[in-house]
Order: C-alpha cells, then structure tokens, then sequence
C-alpha cells in the first residue's frame, strides 16, 4: 500500500518518471494484488505497460478471483516445497519473528501496554505486502524505533509535538489536541460540534481556518524512510514560518536525512511531497 501511496504521491508532484519507476518495483517486487493493479494502472497514465506487465494485467480484468488464488497457490507450491513448508509452520514462524523483536526493542526503548498487538499487526501488514520472514524483524523494530507523530503549530508560534504507539492513528493525536484546545477556548462551538461530528479531514481544516497548523509524520519500513506532510502555512505567517522550518531541521538530523517533506492540502486532503521541503504557500 505505501509503496503504490508513494508512487501516486510522486504523480501528484508532477515527478512522472519517479512515479513510474516506483510503480515497476512495485510491480517486481509484489507480482500480485490489489495495489499491484493499481500500480499497473498508474503507469499506463504515463507509459505502456512492457509485454509481461500487460500480461498480468489482462488477468486480473478476466480471472475470477478464486481460478486467480487457485493459480497462484499451484505456482508457490510447485515452485518449491521449501515454500509450502514454510506455510505451514507460518504460526511457528511467527512466534520466532515475534520473540527476535520483543528482545531487541526491549534493548532499544521502553515498552508500553500493548506493544504485543502491535507487533502482531505490524507483521500481518508486511506479509500481506509479501515481505520475507528474514526481513521482518528489522522492518517492524524500524517502526516502532520511527512511531507515527503528529506536531501542531499555533498562531503564536510555539507548536506541540505528539508520539504515537508504533500502530497508533494520526487522528488520536489531533482530537487530543482538539479536547485540549476546547478547554481553554470553551466558548468555540463549531469546534467542538465538528470534534463530535465531523471527519478528521474537516477537524484538521477547523483548525486551519484558525491559523493551527498540522504536520503528520509517518514512516515506511519498507521503502526505508520517513515522511511528513503539513496543512498549508501562508508566507506571511513568519512565526509559524520559523517554527515550521525548526521542526524539518529537527526531524532531518532525528531521521538522519531519511524523510520527505510535503503538504496536506485541506480542499482535495491529500498529500503533495515536493523536493522543496519549504512550506510557504499562500493561504
């Protein structure tokens, strides 16, 4: 899912050939599924699918899904028996990946209540994505090591940084702020009738009609790096301004380099990563 997010994401930007070189690893590395379509489909935007890429795309749109599962089954397992021994001791598998990561987070990081879950999701995800039972620990600790993260900046300049869990919802993050933000500011009705209500999509565009600006930072473990979005701040608006680029340095030097930044647009709501990390739109 993120690797084709990326790729839509460089569309978006107008970077066509970055687009459809990500929809090729894409297409190489997961052969099959939902978003190896939709890769396919975002390539043929831009360029022909090549002969083989066309073959698998013409058997999506005419095998039914189960004659497509049923195949695919045939090929794991004629293609090696190692394959469907490895199925079967899925759950043992599982079990071993689980006890590597809890050892080496707990040499890494303090634990909170529910990291159990979240490492089991976290695996469910990347083996839906087919990565490898050898490449998983290293992927789920770098997600837990890089937790979603949401930062709001207020009018006066000062912003408010929020860790989520490995799994956490950049959602929770804002309607805590929001709850927050209603007991100083009581009187604020359409506020808190949209905290009731509302998306978050139009929470977070509330909040920007009151010049507080949001930037959620997310990570993939599977392309080996970060990225951060953020709702639009006018060139105008120079605390924010000075307070937005205070946070990109930060999380450069915490990410190493490794992160992309972008804007959150709160007419379409979705994300546009640019190779300018500057964020001086106008409002």
């Amino acid at each position: 899912r993120w690797a084709y997010e990326l790729a839509r994401l460089y569309a978006k930007a107008g970077m066509k050939k970055k687009c459809v070189e990500e929809c090729d690893d894409l297409i190489l590395w997961f052969s099959e599924g939902k978003y190896v379509t939709k890769a396919m489909e975002l390539k043929m935007k831009y360029e022909p699918l090549t002969p083989s890429q066309e073959e698998k795309y013409k058997s999506t749109q005419v095998e039914p899904a189960p004659v497509r599962l049923a195949r695919t089954a045939a090929n794991l397992s004629a293609a090696s028996a190692a394959a469907a021994k490895l199925l079967q001791n899925a759950d043992t598998l599982k079990r071993e990946v689980f006890y590597i990561v809890e050892d080496e987070l707990k040499e890494q990081m303090p634990l909170y209540d529910g990291y159990q879950e979240d490492i089991y999701e976290l695996m469910t995800f990347f083996l839906d994505q087919k990565v490898d039972y050898n490449q998983l620990p290293e992927m789920i600790e770098e997600m837990f090591l890089n937790p979603p993260e949401v930062f709001v900046i207020e009018p006066t300049g000062q912003y408010k940084r929020y860790t989520l869990n490995a799994n956490g919802l950049h959602e929770t993050a804002i309607k805590n702020y929001v709850d927050d933000y209603l007991k100083i500011n009581p009187k604020d009705e359409v506020l808190e009738y949209l905290f009731y209500t509302a998306s978050i999509d139009e929470i977070v565009k509330a909040l920007y009609e009151r010049d507080i600006y949001i930037m959620r930072v997310f990570h993939n473990s599977i392309v080996g790096k970060s990225f951060a979005a953020t709702t639009p701040i006018p060139m105008n608006k120079e605390k924010e301004q000075n307070s937005y680029l205070e946070i990109v340095e930060k999380l450069k030097k915490e990410k190493n380099g490794k992160i992309e930044f972008g804007i959150y647009s709160v007419e379409t709501f979705d994300y546009q990563f640019m190779e300018d990390e500057r964020n001086n739109y106008k409002k």
